[in-house]
This record gives structure tokens, sequence and C-alpha cells, in this order.
């Protein structure tokens, strides 16, 4: 709870609290719903509390505990914080972040790629497993929706929002480079009390994938 506070700055933070909560950066919007869940919670019998998370409260701590791992590992990028920050960037950021962070529980060293360096397209890093010695690129992919993730615009309903990942898959598929492609994928659709693999969009990620790659 404290370690994103000291990430994100006490003035940054202090800035956009002072703003409508309509017009604050995702990230704080997420703290004043933490605020009012916690307020809410009752003080059990052995005089601790002690609740489920629920969906703002997660996304809150999950973003800290990435930002540790990356920080604990040397591999926080000043840039990335900025574009953090940054409303129209969070997004984008916000995923790049849960890729590096969930490579680095699986045992990867990251190695970023010199953006300055414009003959080529870039993955978003390379990771190197520090047991195997395997290298693979890493691609991370946000489909950007109206309403979602400080996107402005009315969110469509449910039943209307569609896959359309195809555009993304042809840009990640431009920067492998010679190693295994590993892309992340978040698809920004709404959940379904189903297993993975029985969820409607499983067929239409591996039929975009496989006419791509054809």
């Amino acid at each position: 709870m404290y370690f994103i506070k000291s990430m994100l700055g006490e003035d940054w933070g202090n800035a956009e609290l002072s703003k409508p909560i309509d017009k604050r950066h995702e990230i704080m919007k997420w703290y004043d719903a933490v605020c009012r869940f916690q307020k809410k919670q009752v003080k059990g019998m052995n005089g601790l509390f002690g609740a489920v998370p629920n969906g703002p409260m997660l996304s809150y701590l999950l973003l800290s505990y990435d930002l540790y791992t990356l920080c604990h590992h040397d591999a926080l990028q000043d840039s990335l914080m900025s574009r953090l920050r940054n409303p129209d960037q969070f997004q984008g950021a916000r995923h790049e972040l849960f890729a590096a962070a969930t490579c680095i529980r699986a045992g990867f060293k990251i190695q970023y790629e010199n953006e300055a360096d414009r003959t080529r397209k870039h993955p978003e890093f390379i990771a190197t497993h520090e047991l195997t010695g395997q290298k693979i690129s890493v691609e991370a992919k946000s489909k950007k929706r109206v309403g979602v993730l400080g996107h402005l615009g009315e969110k469509d309903a449910d039943e209307r929002i569609r896959l359309r990942i195809g555009r993304l898959i042809n840009a990640s598929l431009l920067k492998a480079y010679g190693n295994p492609l590993v892309v992340f994928l978040d698809l920004n659709i709404p959940p379904l009390a189903v297993r993975l693999f029985e969820k409607p969009w499983i067929d239409d990620i591996n039929t975009n994938a496989l006419s791509n790659i054809t």
C-alpha cells in the first residue's frame, strides 16, 4: 500500500487528488475506491480486519507488486514510470510492466532493447532464462477500448464487444528477430465464469495467430 505511493511520488498523488474524481488518473480512481472499500470493513473478533479485495483494490495492489518486482531486480526504467503517470500512455505501460514482472517471477532476466536504434523494429524486451539460457522476444499488446482504463467515451455494452486483435498480432510478429516470440495480449473484454480454454475468444485468438503466421 505504501510502496506504490513512494514510487509515484507524493506531489503527483496530491495533485491528482485535488482534481474531481472523474478527471483523475486511473490509478488514483483505484486508490479512491480502495479507501472507500477499507472504510466499509468491520474489525473481526480477533481485533484484525480481513476482506477479499474487490477489483480496484486488487488492481492497485498488483500494480504495486509489479513495480516492486522490477525495482528488486533493477529492471525498472524511468521512462516506464513517466508513461505510467501519463493518462494517455498508462494502459500500455501498465501491461508492459505486468509482462516484465511476470517474466522475472518466472526466472527470466530482462534486457531492454535500444529504442534509439531506428534500423529495425524492437520487441518490448529480450528475456533470458537464468537456468537454461533460453532467450525469448517479448511483446506486450493491450487492446484499447472506449470507456476502459481511462479512455474517454461511453463503454460499449458487453454483448457488443468483439475481440479484434489481428492488428496487434501482426505488429507483434514483426519483432521476433530469431528468438521464440512470446506475446502478452491484454484483451480488455468482460470476464466470463468459465475455464480459460472454454472461453469463446480462444478460437478467435488461435485463428488470428495461425492466419497471420502462415
